[in-house]
């Protein structure tokens, strides 16, 4: 099952309580996807050296649905300014095949998630096959 191909994420601190609000996935800011494996290592050697921690906040909750993949995120702002920075920046907490439901984006919605968080490294992630592997096959970089 391809999805994303290659994409690389800039990820919060191993530390942040974003991550116990997930479903399997690590939360993450997509810099850029669907590239090959060769395009993501060039990009990831770019982009490191300007990585710096990176205050985020979390603005809007949204819920996209594409065919048979399902993503809800908050969209994000920071004061800090990165060429790459992409213009739809947002952080995925959870993924689902299946649409989510109302009663999924609501009961979202209420949990306590911390509005901001510190955006600490990049990675580079093979985002084909089922979305609770990714992080467990690609600790590529």
């Amino acid at each position: 099952m391809n999805r994303f191909n290659y994409a690389i994420w800039f990820i919060p601190e191993k530390t942040s309580d974003w991550h116990n609000y997930t479903n399997g996935c690590i939360p993450h800011m997509t810099i850029q996807a669907y590239l090959t494996y060769d395009e993501a290592v060039e990009l990831y050697n770019i982009i490191k050296q300007d990585i710096e921690e990176t205050i985020v906040y979390l603005d809007t909750i949204k819920c996209s649905s594409e065919s048979d993949f399902s993503a809800l995120y908050y969209d994000i702002s920071t004061n800090s300014k990165y060429d790459w920075w992409p213009s739809n920046a947002h952080i995925s907490f959870r993924y689902s095949y299946e649409p989510f439901t109302e009663n999924d984006i609501e009961e979202f919605k209420h949990m306590y998630i911390p509005k901001i968080g510190i955006l600490d490294h990049i990675r580079v992630v093979n985002c084909n096959g089922y979305f609770k592997d990714w992080a467990k096959k690609n600790d590529i970089i």
